[in-house]
């Protein structure tokens, strides 16, 4: 990966970054324990977050809720130059206490093409490199604090068919099924049923789509749900019940495999940025 700038200091992360031929090893499907803006200058290929399919073009800006799988197939005829930036709301709470720049996060629509909002990430990468990291930060955080506000307030989202997205509706109708029914018991069939498939179809077209089984969605879903609950202040034995693991031992060892701490330990990662495969 070629990063032409980087910052990753107090919980928020951010990188520019340019392959002129992008290598699609570097690329595989994860997820964040922060949100992400993911602003792709020039790219092809196609960008997927929990069952939504984008093909990829110029000038693109992708919003990306803490936990939400997600992947890019990248297209490696075709130079990639993105910015990433990953933060959690205490970033900004100094300029927004009630959280409404966090708002379109929680919308269906996660793809913006804005001039807006482009102008103020551009501006970014052209902060002057002299400054010290604090200066940077604040520069940083306040254009990035305009692109979400004018996200938040100026974008029209209902616009999202015309920035390329392919719905797989069968397996958006899975995804729903699995997030609406998380801590209950979900068999195979029961989602094939939802979605309206046989299991076997319904199987490899939410792999292709995800990148995962209908079976390791699940278990990371439910991980991260429980990770969270622990953060609360939940004992982990009445976390791992309340999230469908009928064994302890089976969630102690699937929580130390993702998160890499088990779930008596402190999971605090070293980078805001870190993508959390599975």
């Amino acid at each position: 990966m070629g990063i032409l700038r980087h910052y990753d200091r107090d919980g928020f992360y951010m990188h520019y970054s340019f392959d002129r031929v992008p290598d699609v090893n570097d690329f595989w499907t994860h997820f964040h324990d922060r949100y992400e803006v993911l602003y792709v200058k020039q790219g092809r290929g196609r960008f997927i977050c929990e069952g939504r399919i984008y093909q990829l073009t110029d000038g693109l800006v992708f919003l990306v809720k803490r936990g939400e799988v997600h992947r890019i197939e990248i297209d490696d005829t075709y130079p990639y130059e993105r910015m990433a930036f990953n933060f959690d709301k205490t970033a900004f709470l100094s300029v927004d206490r009630t959280g409404m720049l966090f708002e379109p996060f929680g919308k269906e629509t996660i793809v913006y093409t804005e001039d807006g909002v482009r102008q103020a990430l551009d501006k970014i990468a052209d902060i002057p490199a002299c400054l010290d990291h604090e200066a940077f930060r604040v520069r940083a955080l306040s254009l990035l604090i305009r692109a979400l506000s004018e996200i938040r307030f100026c974008c029209d989202r209902e616009e999202e068919e015309d920035h390329g997205k392919i719905t797989h509706t069968s397996v958006r109708m899975a995804v729903k099924y699995i997030h609406d029914n998380l801590f209950s018991e979900i068999t195979l069939d029961a989602v094939a049923k939802a979605a309206f498939m046989s299991k076997s179809h319904i199987s490899r077209l939410f792999r292709e789509t995800t990148g995962r089984t209908v079976c390791e969605y699940v278990t990371v879903k439910r991980l991260i749900a429980a990770r969270r609950m622990i953060e609360r202040g939940e004992h982990p034995t009445e976390v791992a019940a309340v999230c469908g693991f009928r064994h302890y031992s089976t969630f102690w060892r699937s929580y130390r495999k993702v998160f890499g701490v088990s779930p008596t330990e402190e999971c605090a990662f070293a980078s805001a940025g870190e993508p959390i495969a599975f």
